[in-house]
């Protein structure tokens, strides 16, 4: 809230002038006029005090409103991302459960290697190579759905082994690589880093 300055000329001048007019004319009503004037004022400015801050107040639960509007309109934008991104790259246990699922064979490099925290896929692009460093089954769950993801939409690679190869280029490889530009490093919880090479 801005501050409302107090108008002391306007409570000074009244008294000023009441006190000059009953200096020249002697009469005690000017002496009213020196009351009633700076009254009048003051009672101006305390209600433009309580206004500035009943408009101050409104206007901040205006905003109040607008932000929480704008954050559920996020988190609504957010969810259908979500869930656009996990329809376009479903998991494994998805595919597994859906017995009308059909492989894209749309040649697109970008799968999935698992979840985020918030319950998007993990999206890489294996294109450059990538290579699952880490053993355990979390290192094995993000393998199988490299291979499963990529097999979906290039088709099936060229040759059976590790590291897998397709007639793009694409390969994904397990453990250290240094062929593999991309490197998805797991622990025991899941992914804890995908770092791209040079």
């Amino acid at each position: 809230m801005t501050a409302v300055p107090f108008p002391v000329i306007g409570v000074v001048a009244p008294m000023a002038v009441a006190g000059l007019v009953w200096g020249v004319t002697g009469s005690s009503f000017a002496l009213l006029g020196a009351v009633i004037a700076p009254t009048m004022v003051i009672a101006h400015h305390v209600d433009g005090v309580r206004r500035a801050a009943r408009e101050s107040r409104r206007t901040e639960s205006t905003r109040a409103r607008e932000r929480a509007a704008e954050r559920e309109s996020k988190n609504v934008q957010d969810a259908r991302r979500i869930v656009e991104e996990n329809r376009a790259h479903p998991s494994v246990a998805d595919i597994a459960r859906n017995p009308e699922w059909v492989p894209a064979r749309n040649g697109d490099t970008v799968v999935r290697a698992g979840c985020r925290p918030d319950g998007s896929p993990w999206l890489v692009d294996v294109a450059v190579g990538a290579t699952v460093a880490g053993n355990g089954p979390a290192a094995d769950a993000v393998w199988t759905s490299l291979l499963v993801q990529a097999t979906a939409q290039l088709g099936a690679p060229q040759n059976s082994g590790i590291p897998a190869r397709w007639a793009n280029g694409s390969s994904i490889a397990r453990g250290e690589s240094t062929e593999a530009a991309l490197v998805i490093r797991c622990s025991d919880s899941g992914i804890d880093s995908v770092t791209t090479r040079g």
